[in-house]
């Protein structure tokens, strides 16, 4: 499943509101597609991928941050 799929689901899906995704891309992405992920909690870039970074991320989408490309 891509992540593109991954929020579509979440978006038709009642009993998955609320649910906070992160992507994780190595992909370079193009307007559209950032556009079309924009739904995430956060989309993060694989290659500045960090345990501080991905720890951060989690904490945000837990609290309903609003959602930031890395």
């Amino acid at each position: 499943m891509t992540g593109f799929e991954l929020l579509d689901r979440i978006s038709s899906e009642s009993s998955l509101n609320g649910v906070a995704a992160i992507v994780l891309t190595s992909a370079i992405l193009n307007p559209g597609e950032t556009q079309r992920l924009r739904r995430a909690a956060r989309i993060m870039s694989k290659s500045d991928l960090s345990g501080s970074a991905l720890a951060g991320a989690i904490t945000d989408a837990l609290e309903g941050s609003p959602s930031e490309a890395v």
